[in-house]
C-alpha cells in the first residue's frame, strides 16, 4: 500500500502549527461545578476566625472556593498540592513550560501590614521558590492605593510601587487601580466586585516568570508583569508544589478563587521539530514527483 508523503507532510505540518499556537496538556482543573464542599484534592488551615469552603452563590461562575479571615491574629490557607495532579516533570519531558490559570476576586481586605489576601504558587526546589501574588496597598504618588502586586522568592514581600501590577512608574493601567485604601471599611478595599483572570507561565529552570492579568468584566483591561527573584527549578507533580489561597495574620478579608487550571506546554524546539519534519516530508514528495 502506497503512503502519500504529501498527506503525511501536511498532517504533520498542521499538527505542529496547532501546537505552536498554544496546544497544552491539562494536568489539573477545578471549576467547582456541582460542589457544595471542598473536594479531597484540597487542604486547608483554619484557625479561629478562618473559614475555607465552597461558595454556591459566588464565582466566575458560581460556585467557587473562598477563604474568609475575620481574625487579626490568625492566618489561613486553602491549598491544592501537586501530588493531586497528573504525572509530569518539566525536567525530563518535552513539555517545558508550566502554566497556572485561575480567576480571583477580593471582596474585602483590611490590614495594617499592607497585605492580607494572597495567592502563592510554589514551583519547587530545596528552598521552595514561590510566586507571591497579592492584593495590598501602599502610598503611590502620595495616595495610599489598593492594587495587585507580585514577586518571586522563598518569602513574601511588602507591597510597593516596585511590585505593583499594571503600574508603569507613573500611572496605573485601566482597571488596575482599586482606589484609596480605607482603614475603617474593609469592603472599600476590593477588586470592584470583579473577578480577574491570572495566567502564570514558568519555563523550566528559568529565574523569571510571566504573569498576564485580565479583568473578566472588561477584557480590554489586561496587562503583563515579569516576576523576578525566582530560583531556577523544575516543576513536577509532587506534594512540594502548591497553589494556595492565603490570608495574613495581621488583618481581615475575604477572597474567592475559581476555574483553577494547571497545564504544561511543549518547548519551542519540540514544536519547531514537528513543523520542520512536515516541511521536510513535503519537500521530499516534491522531489519524487519531478
Amino acid at each position: 500500500m502506497k503512503i502519500s508523503f504529501k498527506i503525511i507532510a501536511l498532517s504533520t505540518f498542521c499538527l505542529g502549527t496547532m501546537l505552536q499556537f498554544g496546544r497544552s496538556t491539562t494536568i489539573f482543573t477545578e471549576d467547582f461545578t456541582g460542589d457544595t464542599s471542598l473536594g479531597s484534592a484540597f487542604t486547608s488551615t483554619v484557625n479561629t476566625g478562618i473559614t475555607a469552603d465552597v461558595s454556591t452563590i459566588d464565582g466566575y461562575t458560581a460556585p467557587s472556593a473562598f477563604l474568609s479571615d475575620t481574625s487579626t491574629v490568625n492566618s489561613g490557607t486553602l491549598s491544592v498540592a501537586g501530588n493531586n495532579w497528573s504525572a509530569f516533570n518539566t525536567a525530563t519531558g518535552a513539555e517545558k513550560t508550566f502554566q497556572v490559570a485561575f480567576d480571583w476576586k477580593v471582596a474585602s481586605s483590611l490590614s495594617t501590614a499592607a497585605s492580607t489576601m494572597r495567592v502563592n504558587i510554589v514551583l519547587g526546589g530545596t528552598t521552595p521558590t514561590t510566586v507571591n501574588i497579592g492584593f495590598g496597598h501602599s502610598t503611590i504618588s502620595g495616595i495610599n492605593t489598593n492594587y495587585f502586586y507580585a514577586a518571586g522568592g522563598s518569602t513574601g514581600v511588602t507591597p510597593s510601587a516596585t511590585y505593583a501590577i499594571g503600574y508603569d512608574g507613573t500611572s496605573f493601567a485601566n482597571g488596575f487601580n482599586f482606589g484609596t485604601y480605607s482603614s475603617t471599611t474593609d469592603t472599600d478595599n476590593d477588586t470592584n466586585g470583579n473577578y480577574y483572570h491570572f495566567l502564570l507561565s514558568y519555563e523550566d529552570q528559568a529565574t523569571t516568570a510571566l504573569l498576564t492579568v485580565t479583568n473578566n468584566a472588561d477584557l480590554s483591561e489586561t496587562t503583563t508583569y515579569t516576576i523576578t527573584g525566582l530560583t531556577a527549578t523544575s516543576v513536577a507533580n509532587t506534594s512540594g508544589r502548591l497553589i494556595s489561597l492565603l490570608s495574613g495574620n495581621s488583618g481581615t478579608g475575604v477572597s474567592y478563587i475559581d476555574n483553577i487550571n494547571v497545564s504544561v506546554v511543549p518547548e519551542p524546539s519540540t514544536l519547531a521539530l514537528i513543523s520542520m519534519s512536515g516541511i521536510a516530508l513535503l519537500t521530499l514528495r516534491r522531489r519524487h514527483t519531478r
